[in-house]
């Protein structure tokens, strides 16, 4: 993996080294999944609210893509994650999809929405969205989170600052198990000549470890 977060893969026919981020990765091997929710008639203080429980594991970790908790709104909104939260009742399941559907691939966390809560537990995420406030883009570094492993409990809240508020995401998130393998620039190089990897040279224990992608995608020179 490069300082930029992209996945190698050797290409045997072309001997090649190929590589394409991490995201795109985790979506061809069936581990991208997310949710989608509307609720039409918030008033001003009024939550809508969800469970994100981690998967069972201290390998597999859920990689949390923020901007998708509230992509559209009427009015202002607050949105807010908080870990370890306790309820009573978990709520009611939501319809999660894989992003590859060529899968019948199904997430080790487990997503529920209007719980019963005794408490909200540690805040570890807060940010103010809407009217007038902004949303944040889409870089990976900066929206990003891993949440913490072993069937940890989060509470997602939305609340909102607005009568009549209408609030849409999609939710998203990866599962990933272990870890990548690192290539520095010195380690390999990739020669690319009318957009085909036509020379490669590679040095170290690279090949011994496991690639992903196309090169016409991407280019390591």
């Amino acid at each position: 993996m490069d300082s930029q977060g992209r996945i190698a893969e050797w290409d045997n026919l072309h001997k090649a080294i190929l590589i394409q981020t991490i995201v795109h990765t985790e979506i061809h091997e069936g581990n991208y999944f997310d949710w989608c929710y509307e609720t039409t008639s918030l008033n001003s203080d009024d939550t809508k609210e969800f469970i994100f429980v981690t998967p069972n594991s201290v390998t597999k970790l859920a990689h949390f893509n923020i901007p998708g908790l509230i992509e559209q709104t009427k009015g202002s909104a607050l949105l807010e994650i908080y870990e370890d939260v306790v309820t009573t009742n978990d709520g009611s399941a939501v319809t999660v999809r894989d992003h590859n559907f060529n899968t019948a691939n199904t997430p080790d966390s487990v997503v529920t929405e209007d719980p019963t809560i005794t408490s909200d537990g540690t805040l570890k995420f807060s940010e103010p969205i809407g009217t007038g406030q902004n949303q944040g883009g889409q870089l990976q570094a900066r929206n990003e989170r891993v949440f913490k492993s072993g069937a940890t409990k989060y509470l997602i809240r939305i609340t909102s600052r607005a009568a009549s508020n209408i609030v849409s995401g999609c939710p998203n998130w990866y599962e990933h198990t272990g870890e990548y393998w690192h290539l520095t620039k010195t380690e390999f190089a990739v020669i690319v000549y009318s957009g085909l990897c036509l020379t490669t040279r590679l040095t170290g224990a690279g090949l011994t470890h496991r690639f992903q992608s196309q090169c016409r995608q991407q280019r390591v020179i």
